[in-house]
């Protein structure tokens, strides 16, 4: 299973011990076919492939213990049982389909990590660089400065009270979730919060900086939105990277807020624990 919450493999086959033998004695067993759940689509994508690939086999197998029947029938006499199971001759093994975790995988479920990522980082983001930028259009940013605090002080109250605001609007997102849809989060809440915080500073620079460059709020919306929409398609909050183009999929891996997502979804669908995310929360800091 480590593999699969690492994100090192999308799918698995489990087969059981015994195969071989219970094939050869004519009993039906079963192999199963474990998916990603993370990614719905990839995961029923594979589970059709590994079921024609397993079901192809097993035709395979049911021919050739199909002919050996027939020889060995012909070879005995009407008297003589032949003893097999008819539905191992046709298909000698089944494919179960299971996930790591329990219940059936749902868009919903997918899309709710990379929402929730999506709400704090925006709201974060675009919230800093709008104030800043509002404060020095009205000229009330003047008055800030000149102020007897440190301007080190004034960029973290800023920064920490859009942030709250980000975690109150985000934290809407998977209960309603939970509520509405019946998505289910199996991972620990204290780690989503971990990875949330580590994706949402990875941005702050961003929204201070085009705050700095634009001297009107009108300007910093118009940059912030440049920005945004086609990031909005690239980080993964609404289709799988696995699924974009190869040109996109790199443009991806450059988007901080991509690993932060798929952090996000290893720990809320899969259950991963904080190993299993060292390379997300390496590249969100």
């Amino acid at each position: 299973m480590h593999p699969l919450k690492h994100g090192e493999i999308n799918g698995a086959i489990a087969i059981p011990r015994g195969f071989t033998e219970s094939i050869a004695k004519g009993e039906q067993t079963a192999v199963t076919a474990i998916t990603d759940q993370s990614n719905p689509q990839v995961s029923a994508m594979l589970s059709t492939m590994l079921e024609k690939v397993m079901d192809g086999i097993s035709t395979k197998i049911a021919e050739e213990k199909a002919k050996a029947v027939t020889a060995t029938t012909r070879a005995l006499t009407p008297m003589t049982p032949v003893v097999a199971n008819p539905q191992a001759l046709v298909k000698p093994f089944i494919v179960r389909q299971e996930g790591i975790v329990g219940g059936e995988p749902n868009y919903f479920q997918f899309m709710a990590p990379g929402i929730m990522a999506m709400v704090v980082v925006m709201a974060v983001m675009i919230g800093l660089a709008g104030a800043i930028s509002r404060k020095r259009e009205i000229g009330t940013l003047d008055g800030i400065l000149i102020a007897p605090i440190d301007r080190l002080s004034i960029i973290l109250g800023k920064t920490f009270s859009k942030a709250v605001r980000g975690f109150a609007q985000g934290a809407l997102v998977p209960i309603l979730a939970m509520l509405l849809f019946h998505v289910r989060i199996y991972g620990n809440l204290l780690l989503v919060v971990f990875l949330l915080l580590l994706g949402t500073f990875s941005f702050v620079g961003l929204g201070i900086l085009i705050a700095a460059f634009a001297s009107q709020q009108e300007t910093a919306m118009t940059i912030l939105m440049t920005l945004n929409f086609p990031m909005m398609f690239l980080r993964g909050a609404f289709f799988p990277v696995q699924q974009m183009p190869e040109m996109m999929r790199w443009i991806s891996k450059l988007i901080p807020l991509t690993y932060t997502i798929q952090g996000l979804r290893k720990i809320m669908i899969l259950g991963a624990r904080l190993s299993a995310i060292s390379v997300e929360i390496t590249v969100s800091k």
